[in-house]
């Protein structure tokens, strides 16, 4: 299941694992164009994608301040670029912090399934609202996925009581 819009997309694709593929650009010296993949992994989760920050440009930030948004924003849990660098002291925590952030994101909006998940998630430059409509594209097409009974795998049910595992066909 997909879609293909212009210069980005957003997939499923049927696996036996857990993957995250992301690629991003954004016209900033520091982003550029980025690639990023991830296999389902705890401790890899623990250590290189959920300290990944969220990112933005400086002057979108002072504008959401200004408007009373982003006020749960922090250094700790955002990255803000100036139109050349880094504000946050002590810079980027990975070179490639801004994609890692957007496999984050993407982790993130399969949760929303309310099933852990087998398949290959793909994304080229896609974002939430993408990712929301890929979600509610699969879940239409039954001959996409299938629910699994409790399989003997590292992933648990996002949400106490909801058994089994979503996965690609």
């Amino acid at each position: 299941v997909e879609i293909v819009e212009d210069a980005r997309a957003a997939g499923f694709y049927p696996a036996d694992t857990l993957d995250v593929t992301c690629r991003i650009s954004f016209d900033h010296p520091l982003i550029g164009e980025q690639r990023g993949s991830y296999r389902h992994d705890e401790r890899e989760f623990a250590r290189g994608i959920g300290p990944a920050r969220t990112f933005g440009l400086k002057r979108d930030v002072e504008i959401l301040l200004e408007h009373g948004m982003a006020r749960g924003g922090s250094p700790d849990n955002a990255v803000v670029l100036t139109e050349d660098g880094v504000l946050n002291d002590g810079g980027l925590r990975f070179e490639d912090e801004f994609v890692r952030h957007k496999v984050l994101d993407c982790l993130g909006d399969m949760a929303l399934l309310g099933y852990p998940v087998l398949g290959h998630f793909v994304g080229i430059r896609s974002g939430h609202e993408l990712h929301a409509r890929l979600m509610r594209k699969l879940l239409a097409d039954a001959s996409a996925w299938q629910l699994l009974a409790d399989r003997d795998v590292e992933l648990a049910p996002v949400a106490p009581g909801v058994p089994g595992i979503l996965a690609g066909r």
